[in-house]
């Protein structure tokens, strides 16, 4: 089953709460990035894989915006290899 528009708003809440936590906004490029990637995934439902370079704290932003309810929404701070 795929997700619905509010169930997409929802994930995509959660992780802007993660990353305001860490004090992670969008004066970052790559947070920047993020949001925009999050905002076509609450548009267009479609299942999105993330890795963005986020050299500003020497980690990458990775994860996936899934679209099917039975695969897990996830997005991480990684450490550059």
């Amino acid at each position: 089953m795929n997700r619905t528009v509010d169930n997409r708003k929802e994930e995509a809440r959660k992780i802007i709460v993660s990353l305001n936590k860490l004090n992670l906004n969008p004066s970052y490029p790559s947070v920047k990035e993020l949001y925009n990637l999050l905002q076509i995934y609450i548009n267009t439902g479609e299942r999105l894989e993330i890795n963005i370079d986020f050299s500003e704290i020497n980690k990458k932003i990775v994860g996936v915006l899934a679209k099917k309810t039975t695969e897990q929404t996830v997005v991480k701070l990684q450490n550059l290899t």
